[in-house]
C-alpha cells in the first residue's frame, strides 16, 4: 500500500492547526471546521473524477484532491478571519478632540522663603504682616491673601483673602490682580462673575504675568466674560508660550491644527505641541503622538507616535491609552503584543473609553492576550455600545449567538454593574 495514499490524514490535522491559529477557536472546535472542508472538498473531488474508469485509482486521487481543496480553502477562511477585526479596528477613526486645556490651580502661592519676615516665629510673623498690608503694603497684602486662600498657618478664608487681594489689586500688583480675576472666574469668596475675571486678567497679563495672559486668552477663546475673539485669545497665548507657559504653547498648537483663528497649519502645531510634551503636558503629549501617526506637520513615525502616547498613558491619559493599546494590537510602532493591547486597554476602558471597551471586549472574545472568556468580552462590548459605538454593538451580537442565556444575563449584570460603580 503506497503511504502517499494517506497524505489527507496530516493534512487534515495540519490544516485544524492552522485554522485554530489563526481564528482563535479551540483545537476540537477547528476539528470539526475543517472536518466540513475536507466534506466540501470531497464533493469536489467526486464531480471531477466521477468521469474516470479506473476505479483502482478513483478514491487515491479523490482523497487526495478533497485534502488539497480543503487546505487552500481552510488558509483563506482562517486568514480572512484573523484580519476581519484588525482591517476595522485600523478604520477606527482617530481626531484631535483635545479641548483647549485651563488653569484650576491659584495663580499665587506663598513661598515663605520669599519673605523678609521668614525667620520670625509665625505668630509674630503674621501679626507683622496683616500690620504691613494695613498700612498699605501692597506685597503685605497678596501674601497675606496668598496665606487666607491656601490655609496656610491660619484658617482658610476666601472672603479675607479676596479682600487682601483686592486692596493690592488696587495698587496695580500683578499677582493679586491674577488671583482676584482667578477668584471671579470659580467664584471662591466672591460671586462668580466672569466680565470681573476677565477685567483683572487683563490688567495683570498688559503688566507681563505669563500665567494672566495665558487666562485671559482662555477667556477669549471660550467667549467668558468678554466676546469670543481667537485672534486675540492667539495673541495673549503667544504672550504667555513665549515665556514658556506650557499650556499655552499646547493650546496655540491646537488652534493652528483645527484652524481656529489662524489658517490652519500641522506644521506649527506639531511645533508648539512639541514645546509643551517637552514640558510634560498630557494633552500636548497626546496631540503629539497624533500629528506623528497621521504625518501631518511632521514626518510619518509610528514609534514616534507610540513613543508620545505612551508618554501620555503614563500619565492617565484615556485616549492615549486607548491609542497605545491599538497599536500594540495591530503591530504598528510597537512590537504586536495582545497581553499590551489589552494592559492598555483595560486601563483606558475601566476610565470609560468605549473604544477601549471595544477592543478589550473583541480580547476576551477572541481569547486575545487572555483567556477566551464570552461572559467578559460581552460585558465590555455592552458598555461601548452603551455609548454609541455601533462596532461594539454589531460585534456584541454576534458573540451572543454562541452564549447562553445565563451567560448573556450574567454579563449584563457584570456591565450594569460597572456604570453604577462609574456614576
Amino acid at each position: 500500500m503506497n503511504p502517499v495514499q494517506f497524505v489527507w490524514v496530516p493534512v487534515y490535522f495540519a490544516s485544524a492547526l492552522v485554522h485554530s491559529y489563526f481564528s482563535n477557536e479551540s483545537f476540537i472546535e477547528s476539528l470539526f471546521v475543517v472536518f466540513a472542508a475536507f466534506i466540501i472538498g470531497l464533493v469536489v473531488a467526486l464531480g471531477v473524477y466521477l468521469s474516470f474508469k479506473r476505479a483502482q485509482w478513483l478514491w487515491y486521487h479523490i482523497l487526495n484532491t478533497a485534502s488539497g481543496v480543503m487546505l487552500v480553502w481552510v488558509l483563506a477562511v482562517s486568514l480572512l478571519s484573523a484580519n476581519v477585526f484588525s482591517d476595522s479596528y485600523r478604520a477606527i477613526p482617530q481626531s484631535v478632540d483635545e479641548p483647549l486645556v485651563e488653569y484650576d490651580e491659584p495663580l499665587v502661592e506663598y513661598d515663605e522663603h520669599e519673605h523678609e519676615h521668614e525667620k520670625i516665629p509665625f505668630e509674630i510673623n503674621y501679626k507683622l504682616l496683616k500690620k504691613e498690608a494695613e498700612q498699605g503694603h501692597d506685597e503685605a497684602q497678596v501674601t497675606l491673601g496668598a496665606r487666607y486662600f491656601m490655609g496656610k498657618g491660619i484658617h482658610q478664608d476666601y472672603t479675607q483673602a479676596a479682600k487682601w487681594f483686592r486692596k493690592a489689586a488696587h495698587q496695580n500688583n500683578a499677582d493679586a490682580q491674577a488671583s482676584l480675576g482667578l477668584m471671579y472666574k470659580d467664584g471662591i469668596g466672591v460671586p462668580q462673575d466672569y466680565a470681573q475675571s476677565a477685567k483683572w486678567f487683563r490688567k495683570a497679563a498688559e503688566q507681563g504675568l505669563a500665567k494672566a495672559q495665558y487666562s485671559i486668552g482662555v477667556m477669549y477663546a471660550q467667549s467668558k466674560g468678554v466676546p469670543q475673539d481667537y485672534e486675540e485669545a492667539l495673541k495673549w497665548y503667544r504672550k504667555a508660550a513665549q515665556q514658556g507657559v506650557a499650556e499655552a504653547q499646547y493650546n496655540i498648537g491646537v488652534m493652528y491644527a483645527q484652524g481656529r483663528g489662524v489658517p490652519q497649519d500641522y506644521e506649527e502645531a506639531a511645533r508648539w505641541s512639541k514645546l509643551a510634551a517637552k514640558q510634560g503636558l498630557v494633552s500636548a503629549q497626546y496631540l503629539l503622538g497624533f500629528l506623528s501617526y497621521v504625518g501631518e506637520g511632521t514626518p510619518q513615525n509610528y514609534q514616534e507616535s507610540a513613543r508620545w502616547y505612551r508618554l501620555a498613558a503614563e500619565q492617565g491619559h484615556k485616549n492615549a491609552q486607548f491609542q497605545i493599546a491599538r497599536m500594540y494590537y495591530i503591530g504598528k510602532g510597537v512590537v504586536q503584543s495582545y497581553k499590551e493591547s489589552r494592559r492598555w486597554s483595560t486601563r483606558a476602558a475601566e476610565q470609560g473609553c468605549a473604544n477601549a471597551q471595544f477592543i478589550l471586549g473583541v480580547c476576551f472574545a477572541m481569547g486575545e492576550g487572555v483567556p477566551k472568556n464570552l461572559v467578559q468580552a460581552y460585558a465590555w462590548l455592552n458598555l461601548s455600545a452603551a455609548q454609541g459605538n455601533e462596532e461594539a454593538r454589531q460585534f456584541r451580537s454576534e458573540i451572543e449567538r454562541r452564549m447562553t442565556a445565563a451567560q448573556i444575563a450574567e454579563a449584563q449584570r457584570l456591565s450594569l454593574g460597572f456604570e453604577l460603580q462609574s456614576e
